[in-house]
């Protein structure tokens, strides 16, 4: 990566995963098997992209997991999915990765939010100190 960008431990991970699906399809399209070990590869790998996301990384790591993402989008689309399919189960999969690397804020939260009702006006001040003075004659 160039300027001491971050290398999140998921990037790796996820770069050799899509290599090991690679090396998969070939060999189940020489020996005529089945395909899901190959799909199965893919979507670890999507998960890692998001979870690689998640932890931080700035404009390189992010244009390598947008290639990361396109290369395993194709290579569903060689194990015979429609391209909407191998997008949606990629952008799925990175999805999951991200939300178990930094779960939703309110995943998180031990308690519920209360809701403190609107105050018109500036804090502080009572709102009937903003009405317009009244004249007297």
């Amino acid at each position: 990566m160039q300027y001491d960008e971050p290398v999140p431990p998921a990037l790796p991970d996820a770069v050799a995963r899509l290599g090991d699906a690679v090396r998969e399809l070939k060999r189940a399209c020489k020996s005529g098997e089945d395909l899901d070990r190959t799909r199965e590869l893919v979507r670890q790998g999507a998960e890692l992209a998001g979870r690689a996301w998640s932890q931080g990384v700035r404009a390189y790591g992010e244009a390598m997991i947008s290639d990361l993402r396109t290369g395993q989008s194709e290579l569903l689309r060689a194990t015979g999915c429609r391209p909407e399919d191998a997008n949606g189960t990629v952008r799925r999969a990175a999805g999951a990765g991200e939300a178990e690397a930094r779960p939703p804020v309110r995943a998180r939260m031990s308690r519920p939010v209360r809701r403190r009702p609107a105050v018109r006006g500036a804090p502080g001040r009572r709102p009937d100190m903003f009405r317009p003075p009244t004249r007297v004659a």
